[in-house]
């Protein structure tokens, strides 16, 4: 068995055009995202779903659990 290097280029990517939402500095999920996911059965025969938070400047997510799809579960 013989090595050999090869002589491969490297990719170079172009650099791409971000929002002004995600360069200019800002606090924590000052932009965000909400999305729910799932219906998820929980023991005593109940229902569950994910709410999902995300941020778009730092890339952080928090997931809550919430019961129903009410306003006021979701608040």
């Amino acid at each position: 068995m013989v090595c050999k290097r090869f002589a491969a280029k490297s990719l170079t990517a172009p650099p791409i055009h971000l929002l002004l939402d995600r360069i200019r500095e800002s606090a924590v999920f000052e932009i965000t995202g909400v999305d729910l996911c799932g219906q998820l059965f929980i023991k005593p025969k109940a229902k569950a779903w994910v709410v999902l938070f995300t941020c778009a400047v730092y890339r952080a997510i928090h997931l809550e659990v919430v019961t129903s799809l009410s306003t006021e579960a979701f608040i």
